[in-house]
């Protein structure tokens, strides 16, 4: 059973995921959009953003997983709440 529940959340996650990429979209924002993804889909994942960079897309990209942020970010701000 949590075999199915994690590989449902992980379908979820790449279903939202997705359908915010599709958009025609200046700004977006992912909030921990690697949670539930393989290393395949982040890697994938990761390629994306730095297509929609490259078109002027501004990301916020939202992670405890520093490595990740270091991979792709432009600037840092470790803010905290």
């Amino acid at each position: 059973l949590m075999v199915e529940v994690r590989s449902l959340a992980r379908l979820q996650q790449l279903v939202e995921i997705a359908s915010a990429l599709s958009r025609n979209v200046r700004v977006l924002i992912l909030d921990e959009p690697t949670a539930a993804l393989t290393s395949p889909e982040i890697a994938t994942l990761f390629d994306r953003v730095r297509e929609l960079k490259v078109k002027g897309v501004a990301i916020i990209y939202i992670s405890h997983r520093m490595e990740e942020i270091r991979m792709i970010a432009d600037r840092r701000d470790y803010g905290r709440a």
